[in-house]
């Protein structure tokens, strides 16, 4: 089996706001999770337990996802943290819809409704996708407009063209949104871009390695999904880059 060398995928121009950087950074990172998440939700008691990311939610009967990351705390709390550098027109739907998985997943066979816990979908965000000059967006129920309905679902936009580094989330999302070998506000992502290479090489090895279980064609998709660049989908595939657009375009990748 072919070993993808790490040189080959130097993060240098990426930021955390790049999926696979992102998804290679954050994987079992449940130190660097906690922090992100304290901050995001202003909880200083919160603890990540676990986080995976490119974390498959299975939907028989409908569309199923692939999220970029998802983690789980010590009060049992899920959550799901997506890179969005595109503004889409069902970008809200799609955040209704990941909760749905987020609950459908979570809630065991002859389980009461009430053992549903708390999630929270969190979109980074680079763009603002409502044009207040707000670092956060969130979104609760709410009872008449006035009474929290308070069933435990939240969304959340996080507006990563923010810019105010006197405060904790303006530090956070310009440590989020700056490139690599750029200032940083916070230690622990300066300590973290140290291992950025290295966790680059061994997180594109497992996609590598998850493809050719699941046959060449799926790598292939897979590949294109994460993000990796064309020529070195070539490199890994064997295939040129004529045939590689031309299964991008017949696949709708």
């Amino acid at each position: 089996m072919e070993k993808i060398k790490s040189e080959e995928l130097a993060s240098d121009n990426l930021s955390l706001l790049d999926d696979l950087y992102f998804s290679s950074i954050l994987n079992n990172n449940v130190e660097l999770a906690t922090f992100i998440l304290k901050i995001i939700l202003n909880k200083d008691d919160l603890i990540v337990n676990k986080i995976t990311t490119q974390k498959q939610l299975t939907n028989i009967k409908g569309h199923s996802l692939i999220l970029d990351a998802y983690a789980t705390d010590s009060k049992k709390r899920k959550y799901n943290i997506e890179i969005q550098n595109t503004k889409t027109k069902d970008l809200i739907f799609r955040a209704r819809y990941h909760l749905s998985l987020l609950d459908s997943n979570n809630l065991k066979k002859n389980k009461d409704f009430s053992s549903l816990v708390e999630t929270y979908v969190i979109f980074f965000c680079n763009f603002d996708l409502y044009h207040k000059n707000k670092p956060i967006y969130l979104i609760d129920r709410y009872v008449d407009g006035k009474y929290l309905f308070n069933d435990g679902e939240h969304i959340i936009f996080v507006n990563c063209t923010y810019k105010d580094k006197t405060t904790k989330i303006g530090k956070l999302i310009h440590d989020i949104k700056s490139k690599v070998g750029e200032d940083k506000c916070y230690n622990i992502f300066r300590i973290n871009e140290e291992k950025g290479d290295i966790k680059m090489g061994e997180h594109c090895q497992r996609i590598y390695n998850k493809g050719i279980e699941e046959g060449s064609n799926n790598y292939i998709k897979n590949m294109f999904k994460n993000g990796l660049d064309i020529d070195l989908i070539s490199k890994i595939s064997g295939k040129n880059k004529d045939e590689l657009l031309e299964f991008k375009k017949k696949n709708n990748i």
